[in-house]
């Protein structure tokens, strides 16, 4: 090979993989590479399946609480049901309840919120749980938070919003989002942390969540269930932090409380409310979040790895064409 046509062929092999790094450095900057990017973090989960935390524990509220308590369709749950939930539970040992039900106004029943107050201060680690309403006014968005009554909320450990946000343009919860001055998330208010490390990310994005367990894959005991000492030992719960939330398979206010995971691309149930916020919780407590790089050193990332291919189109073998090797790496330095 004459010296002439070594510099070209090196020359050219320099131009792209130059342009294999503007390539890479296109789909890092712009939203073009959303998709591939919410590929790359639900991949994770079709290679690790972690194993629920054992200080966990939910109590599902659900059909067969309605008809082992007598309830109604369209009756309101009595709170004396819930009182006598946080009074086996503090018998029992519980660390920590945590409520994923609204209690935002008193009930029809004095005596019954009376006694579920009681209980909760009596108990003196009960976090409840408030809502962020989000209305479209025209051009103005207008919010307003409803937080547990006041009664309930005056005994309470802490309280924090229930809002299930953002979530993804194809309905998945990926991301972690963070309103403070709008209230504080329940998942940061049962920890009791301030909040997670808001690293710059992807678009100055929030952290992205670490899901413990698949969906299903929490222990999980039905309400009435959890009253039977009989049923359940006190082992259960001696030590346990507690969520208690529904679990229908409809929702009487027509939505089903319960979202998509980065598991359901592969198949799984979507994971319910009471659960999405256990996960929430425990990366909180842990510190579990996962945060991207920032798009300067995403940037610097892309330029060695697109030099991989460098040694590759100097070779000359047929099957390393220039097409291939710009696929490869192009999907290399992105994911």
């Amino acid at each position: 090979m004459t010296m002439s046509r070594r510099l070209t062929r090196h020359a050219s092999a320099g131009a792209a993989v130059l342009a294999l790094w503007a390539l890479g450095a296109v789909f890092v900057v712009l939203p073009v590479g959303d998709g591939l990017l919410r590929l790359s973090y639900d991949s994770l989960y079709l290679f690790v399946r972690q194993q629920a935390d054992p200080g966990v524990v939910i109590v599902a509220l659900n059909e067969k609480t309605d008809r082992a308590l007598g309830r109604r369709q369209g009756e309101p749950f009595s709170r004396a049901h819930h009182a006598e939930l946080v009074e086996r539970l503090k018998s029992a040992g519980c660390e920590r309840i945590c409520y994923d039900i609204l209690f935002d106004l008193p009930s029809s029943d004095s005596d019954a919120d009376e006694a579920f107050r009681k209980a909760i201060a009596s108990h003196g680690r009960v976090v409840l749980g408030g809502v962020l309403d989000r209305s479209e006014r025209g051009i103005t968005t207008l919010d307003q938070i409803f937080p547990p009554a006041d009664f309930l909320r005056s005994v309470s450990e802490a309280w924090g919003t229930l809002n299930v946000e953002p979530l993804d343009v194809d309905g998945t919860s990926r991301r972690f989002g963070i309103h403070y001055e709008l209230g504080t998330p329940f998942a940061l208010a049962a920890a009791g942390v301030a909040g997670p490390d808001q690293a710059s990310g992807h678009h100055g994005s929030a952290p992205w969540l670490q899901y413990t367990a698949p969906p299903g894959h929490y222990p999980v005991f039905e309400f009435s269930e959890c009253l039977d000492t009989a049923a359940l030992p006190d082992e259960v719960f001696r030590g346990k932090t507690v969520f208690v939330g529904g679990s229908y398979s409809t929702d009487e206010v027509g939505h089903r409380d319960a979202y998509r995971t980065p598991y359901s691309r592969f198949g799984a149930p979507d994971m319910t409310g009471v659960e999405w916020h256990a996960n929430a919780y425990l990366n909180a407590r842990d510190q579990l979040w996962l945060h991207e790089e920032s798009t300067i050193r995403s940037l610097l990332w892309c330029l060695p790895l697109a030099l991989l291919g460098l040694p590759i189109m100097l070779n000359r073998r047929p099957w390393l064409n220039t097409e291939s090797v710009v696929g490869v790496g192009l999907g290399v330095s992105i994911l």
